[in-house]
């Protein structure tokens, strides 16, 4: 008698499987709408996570900065989309619904380290300005319990998780799987190729990446290093010439991304063997920056530089505060210079 249960069980088990749901796999959903090395550092934390606890990774960078369309994916736009980065599975949607944009503004965690509201970043903005202490406290204290989440590969039952800051606090080596898991787009490629024949080939090549910040713009990490630009200038050239001693060769380029047009300015005017690709600085005025995007489709020349630090013997970056942009060229030059 058991065995016949058993077999009409199978049977039936075997008519209704189609019709069943699966459980899905639980995800971490890497939802950004910064700068292109803000966005990458952030999902590189969160793929960090997702293998700590063997969860799938979701990219969603939507909306973008990048584009007036709030529904285009941005990470697809510029990589091809890996399957898999290690053993962690990709999941990525070319097209992001309003309604599943906006629950990925929302908080995974509880209320005592974020405010949960559906106004998102509004409240954020209204807290620091209304009580910037207060502001301060909680969100240092939510980031501290973050970063140890990710570090020690926490688990958490919830099915989906949201991470929607930016980190910088793993050591290289830990995240660098995911930043060799990037390919460029081939149009893309195609330029930085093209780029790397024609200006670095048979060259040592110093990288460098300033990042301008004039001193009216609101304080940050930044600030103490631009109170006096004409002293940062020469403090750099200084800096250049240390570089191009060290590496007792004539046969070296100077290849310079920036931000800002009076940095590029500052060093045609100044450096020799300088090499810039080629772009507009789109009318921007001193106090704001190249990489924060106000046309459609302006987001090429951001993808070919960070690309092109990638190649080089050593790599300067100012100021010593950090960018997020020269992040991805620090893991592959030769020499990383911050000072």
């Amino acid at each position: 008698m058991l065995p016949k249960l058993i077999y009409i069980l199978n049977r039936f088990l075997l008519k209704v499987q189609p019709f069943m749901k699966t459980k899905k796999n639980k995800k971490v959903v890497a939802r950004r709408n910064a700068g292109l090395g803000d966005n990458l550092l952030a999902t590189a934390h969160a793929w960090y996570y997702a293998q700590q606890t063997g969860r799938d990774l979701e990219i969603s960078w939507a909306p973008s900065m990048y584009f007036a369309d709030k529904s285009i994916n941005s990470f697809g736009t510029f990589f091809k989309v890996p399957k898999k980065i290690n053993d962690v599975d990709v999941i990525y949607n070319p097209k992001i619904k309003f309604r599943d944009r906006l629950y990925r503004r929302l908080p995974f965690f509880p209320a005592k380290y974020f405010l949960p509201t559906i106004l998102g970043e509004s409240v954020h903005k209204l807290l620091k300005n209304k009580a910037p202490g207060v502001f301060k406290k909680m969100t240092g204290t939510r980031r501290q319990w973050l970063m140890k989440i990710i570090e020690e590969g926490k688990p958490f039952n919830k099915e989906v998780l949201v991470f929607n800051t930016h980190f910088n606090f793993l050591e290289p080596e830990k995240i660098k799987p995911f930043f060799d898991a990037l390919e460029l787009m081939p149009k893309y490629q195609e330029k930085v190729d093209e780029f790397r024949k024609k200006h670095f080939k048979g060259k040592k090549v110093i990288g460098v990446h300033v990042r301008y910040y004039d001193k009216n713009l609101p304080y940050s990490n930044h600030t103490p290093y631009w109170l006096k630009p004409d002293e940062s200038f020469e403090h750099i050239k200084s800096e250049l010439q240390k570089i191009i001693k060290k590496l007792d060769t004539e046969d070296y380029v100077i290849y310079l991304a920036t931000d800002n047009e009076i940095v590029f300015k500052y060093f045609k005017q100044n450096i020799d063997k300088l090499v810039v690709y080629n772009k507009a600085f789109q009318n921007i005025t001193f106090t704001a920056s190249l990489h924060h995007k106000v046309e459609e489709n302006s987001y090429e020349d951001d993808l070919i530089e960070m690309f092109l630090l990638a190649d080089s013997n050593v790599l300067y970056r100012y100021p010593p505060s950090g960018s997020w942009f020269s992040f991805y060229g620090s893991l592959y030059a030769n020499e990383v210079i911050m000072k």
